[in-house]
């Protein structure tokens, strides 16, 4: 951490938010893939992107007066809306979890680096791993008020 520059250091935890940021707006269909652009506006008419939106709605507007349980109330208000529109469909609170033979014990580690694009991939997440971790550190360690140089 003491080799980042401090500019690095603080816009580690923004990008990693950005990040997370995009992929829940692309799962919620607010916004899209597109060639040029890379990402452009999604289908806003579709019912599971308003549900989306109105659960974000429903946690910023509490967020801005300083309520604690803004995050729960979007969650659970979202979850009730999405169950009377018949987007989430309820089926208990308790299930078995699912099968592991499909994947269980089928790594097989002698092939591991005979593609080169398998190499590629482990070095995209050692870097996301490692900036996760640092981004994670900095803002928590910001947030608590224990931000010192380390």
């Amino acid at each position: 951490m003491d080799v980042l520059p401090d500019p690095l250091r603080n816009g580690i935890p923004v990008g990693i938010g950005l990040l997370i940021a995009l992929i829940g707006f692309e799962w919620s269909g607010i916004v899209t893939s597109h060639p040029v652009t890379y990402v452009t506006i999604g289908n806003l008419h579709s019912v599971h992107t308003l549900v989306s939106i109105f659960g974000l709605l429903l946690i910023a507007f509490p967020l801005a007066i300083k309520f604690r349980g803004a995050i729960l109330a979007g969650i659970v208000g979202s979850a009730v809306l999405g169950l009377v529109l018949g987007v989430v469909q309820y089926k208990g609170i308790v299930s078995s979890p699912p099968s592991i033979d499909p994947t269980f014990l089928k790594l097989q580690v002698p092939n591991l680096f005979s593609n080169l694009e398998f190499v590629t991939v482990i070095i995209v997440f050692l870097f996301l791993d490692m900036f996760d971790s640092i981004g994670t550190l900095v803002g928590v360690g910001q947030l608590g008020g224990g931000y010192e140089k380390w």
